[in-house]
């Protein structure tokens, strides 16, 4: 309890997957019926819980399940809950939300101070006897409300490029992890602004590729002719560009593709060298790293010499480290044992999101 109230009483709650739950991204909940009772009717049956993220699994969310909603964030380093969020929940960690109470109009019947242990663990593994036969919430399509500001809270940088740094945050409404772009200030705001919407755009056309790619990958089929003139782009009533894979007069199964099929520039060592290598999907993931680096020029692509083998792995090798493009770096192994698949990427850069494959 806070000092200027010495006459209440102070003691501590070990919350943690110490505590049995039916979920298991549940960590424990309060409430007259939670894991933690209170024998209080001012407080809920299930008043609020603290939940891992469901994707990410390292985030914590204080979620509100109160009838009166009376559960609230309080103190210097709050950050409430956002009324525009579909559900009442908000991220806690080291350095914000380290206070709440519940309960009594105030929301302070009971105040409680978070502390951190410094141990980690993995977090449960829900028992299938106890599987929920409902949602643990309603559903909804709406994670958040069109364009508005997100709240994050900072975790580690990705990486730094001409303009500005990359880095990981969680966003304090929902918990999901995202790549921040920070642009430093100059007096070319418009240039800066061009070059990033161009590599925003870029960028959302590999994840859309990445996607098509590890689906085909999941069917074991092989594209063998990813270049730019076969990607196709709808614009979308957002403002936003779908981005398709076209031309599959190339594509094959993987167990009988072997033919030297493709477009030179863009062909994997493995083709290109007609070494026969067994084809497989991972061809088609060096080429989209070729095009992502033609498309943006990357460490001054388009105009070095690529009329040979040697000439080519050096091209793409020096793209592989500029800084934009560092995080796919995996892509442009010349080895394919060593070549990261679609999934692999997706799960690297994009959070999972859109993977076909397991």
């Amino acid at each position: 309890m806070p000092p200027e109230q010495p006459d209440c009483q102070s003691s501590g709650l070990d919350i943690g997957i110490n505590i049995t739950s039916t979920s298991r991204y549940t960590l424990a909940i309060l409430g007259r019926q939670g894991h933690i009772r209170f024998d209080d009717p001012g407080i809920s049956p299930l008043h609020c819980s603290f939940e891992l993220h469901k994707d990410n699994r390292e985030e914590v969310m204080l979620q509100d399940r109160s009838l009166d909603n009376s559960t609230q964030v309080l103190g210097p380093t709050a950050m409430p809950f956002n009324p525009g969020q579909p559900h009442r929940r908000v991220l806690i960690d080291r350095e914000i939300n380290l206070q709440f109470g519940i309960g009594g109009a105030a929301h302070d019947l009971y105040q409680f101070q978070i502390r951190w242990h410094d141990q980690r663990n993995d977090n449960g593994v829900g028992n299938p006897s106890h599987a929920l036969t409902i949602a643990h919430e309603p559903p909804t399509s709406v994670s958040c409300l069109p364009f508005a500001r997100i709240r994050y809270s900072n975790r580690e940088p990705l990486g730094s490029g001409a303009f500005g740094e990359v880095w990981k945050v969680a966003n304090v409404d929902t918990g999901e992890h995202l790549a921040l772009k920070r642009m430093r200030r100059s007096h070319n705001h418009f240039d800066e602004y061009s070059s990033l919407k161009r590599e925003v755009d870029i960028l959302s056309r590999v994840s859309h590729m990445l996607k098509a790619l590890d689906c085909l990958a999941n069917e074991g089929m092989i594209h063998r002719d990813v270049k730019p003139e076969n990607i196709l782009f709808t614009p979308l009533s957002s403002g936003d560009y779908l981005y398709q894979l076209a031309d599959f007069g190339l594509a094959n199964m993987a167990a009988n593709a072997q033919t030297y099929a493709g477009t030179e520039p863009y062909m994997a060592p493995e083709v290109y060298s007609g070494s026969g290598q067994p084809q497989t999907v991972k061809m088609d993931i060096w080429s989209l790293f070729v095009t992502a680096a033609y498309a943006m020029n990357a460490a001054g692509y388009r105009r070095k010499p690529r009329r040979s083998l040697e000439q080519v792995l050096k091209a793409v090798g020096e793209a592989a480290m500029w800084p934009r493009l560092q995080m796919f770096q995996e892509m442009a192994s010349e080895n394919p044992d060593d070549r990261a698949t679609a999934g692999d990427m997706l799960d690297k850069v994009f959070h999972g999101r859109g993977r076909t494959t397991s």
